[in-house]
Order: C-alpha cells, then structure tokens, then sequence
C-alpha cells in the first residue's frame, strides 16, 4: 500500500503541481521520497491518501501555531528548501496529523472557479430566458453561491458590480463572454459537511488548503469569506442525491433549477454518478446542470481534444432536462482547475 500511495503523490505532482505550484510540488515529492511520512498517511483512512490531506492537515497546525517552523513556508517572500519543515512537522506531530487526516475533509473551495462558472450562469439564464435557483451540490463553504457579487474580468469584459469586496480574474482563450447578468432568486449549498464561515476553526480549515505558492489564493480567500459573513448562506448538511432532490421540491417552481458541481463528482462511485444524473433528469421541472469537473466524469458527452495546457483541465459540460422533458448534453468549454483562464465555446 505505502508504494502506491508514494507513487500517487509524485502522479499528483506530475500533473496538478508542476509549472503551477513550484514549492508544493517540492513538498509532495519530498513527502513521497520519504518512507515514514509514507507509512504515516498509510495509517489514515483510504480517503485520505492523496496529498492535500496532508498537506491541509499540516498546514493547520502551523495556524494554530505559526512558531512551527513550517509556517515561514506560506510568506510570501520564503525562499530556501520547504521540503524538511514539511516533513519534520509531520514526523513531529503524529498524532495530530493522524486525527485530522481520520476526522477532517479536503473541501476545497477556490473562489476564483466563480471566473468560469460566472459567465456560463448568465449564458444559460439568457438562454432559458427565466431567473435561477442555483444549487451547489459539494458546496464547502458556499463561496460559488455568491458570484454574482463577486467583480469578475474575463479577459477584458467586466462582469459583476464594480465596488465587489472581491476582484477575480481568469484569462478569455475562447469565446467572449456576455456581461448580461443572471437573475439568482434562490441559492442553497448542499455538502455532506458543509463549512460556516462564522466559526473561526472552520475558516481555519478552509484557509488551510490553500497551497504554499499562492498568497494570492488566500487573500482572495479571506475576501470571500469575508463577503459570506455579511451575507449568510443557507448551505444545508446532506449526502448529494438526497440533498438535491430536497432543493429541487424546495425552489420556486417557476425558477430554472441550475445544479453546480466543481471538482465533486468525480469522487463519487459510478452508481452514485448515475443516481445523480438521473436526479436532475427525471425532476417535475426543468432542470439544468453545469458540471466543472474532471474529463470524462459527465456522460455522453463527445469532448474535443484537451488544450495543449501543463496540467489538469477541468472539462465545463451541461447537462439539461426535467418536467418531461428530452435531454441535452453539451460540451461549454475548458477551464483551468482553479478558474486561472477559460475557454468557452
């Protein structure tokens, strides 16, 4: 087991880290190449042997405690080797590491995704011509529910109000996009552990999985979370199918039901895919589901070659149906993981 999981970190190094996250990179490989913190992450539950885990994990000991020597890793201005007092803070705190990796989740919330999500929203609203209730299934803290109050510039079209708390930015190499706004009547965020945002440990945790590289990251973070204390979510606790159908009988029945997944789907087993699917397919409504997610993870869609990118790309997919109705699948666009440039069709 402990080679797979050394050959899973330096997989996940290969293709999600490098060109993008420098000293991240340097600590998981560093991390793979070292046979006790290896055997340690064998410990912890199979859902937790995958990198972030443990970054996230030791990351938030270092803000519980920033004399950890680990904690210089996150300034901005660090430079020298990240790879010891990551390992060394492991291999010191055990116990602590082995808790958290048995009892906490990865949710990552990247607020920045909203840059490729946003413009979609307002194409599909434009589309069906109706206001939306927008649902985030795997919602983490939220933070997706709240992009129309974010100021987004996709390329150079503006989308959003001009005095936002938070300024987002992902690159246009497709499409334009239209600055025509959706009309969100209804939220709810759906998660098996949903975040509040007004506990401090909890915003701790989502302050975590931000990586070493990327101060920007948890500035825009901070903004966010902030701009989600001054505006509540109603984010509810539930497994994906059974909250979804809950938020399908609870939104206004003359709202198109918009479904937003990020990176979530992809971790559910095949049968719970196709219960999913089918949800959204076979509500008394109209439904529509806009999926960023993984390659391959939304059926029968025909994709076109993926951008010649150094990295993992997120597949942008809609999948639309309900109230009788036939379904359509379409292929939308390609988008960086984290929102850093889009490219619609």
């Amino acid at each position: 087991m402990s080679a797979a999981i050394a050959d899973f970190y330096r997989v996940f190094a290969d293709f999600s880290l490098k060109g993008y996250a420098p000293r991240y990179e340097a600590m998981v490989r560093a991390a793979a190449d070292n046979t006790e913190v290896i055997e340690l992450v064998a410990q912890a539950p199979p859902e937790a042997h995958v990198p972030n885990d443990l970054h996230v994990a030791a990351r938030y000991l270092t803000l519980l405690d920033p004399s950890l020597p680990l904690a210089a890793v996150y300034e901005p201005d660090f430079v020298g080797d990240a790879t010891a007092p990551f390992c060394d803070l492991i291999l010191s705190h055990k116990a602590e590491i082995l808790e958290l990796l048995a009892t906490r989740y990865v949710q990552t919330n990247e607020v920045n995704r909203t840059a490729a999500i946003a413009p979609l929203v307002n194409r599909i609203a434009e589309r069906a011509q109706s206001p939306i209730a927008l649902i985030d299934v795997g919602c983490s803290g939220g933070l997706n529910l709240l992009l129309d109050r974010y100021r987004i510039n996709v390329g150079n079209v503006g989308l959003g109000p001009l005095d936002a708390r938070l300024h987002l930015h992902a690159e246009n190499r497709g499409a334009p996009v239209t600055a025509t706004p959706a009309d969100i009547e209804w939220r709810r965020g759906i998660d098996r552990n949903p975040i509040d945002l007004t506990d401090p440990d909890e915003a701790r945790w989502l302050e975590s999985l931000v990586w070493p590289d990327q101060p920007e990251r948890l500035a825009r973070l901070r903004a966010a979370i902030e701009e989600a204390q001054a505006n509540p979510l109603p984010l509810v606790k539930a497994d994906a199918v059974e909250g979804l159908r809950a938020a399908l009988a609870d939104a206004p029945a003359d709202l198109l039901a918009l479904v937003v997944t990020t990176w979530v789907v992809f971790c559910f087993p095949e049968d719970l895919r196709r219960e999913f699917e089918a949800t959204i397919l076979e509500a008394d409504r109209p439904t529509a589901w806009l999926a960023m997610e993984m390659a391959g993870v939304v059926p029968g869609i025909d994709l076109p070659p993926a951008p010649d990118d150094d990295g993992e790309v997120s597949a942008m997919t809609l999948v639309t149906g309900g109230a009788g109705r036939k379904p359509t699948r379409e292929f939308l666009g390609w988008t960086h993981p984290h929102g850093a440039w889009v490219d619609l069709v």
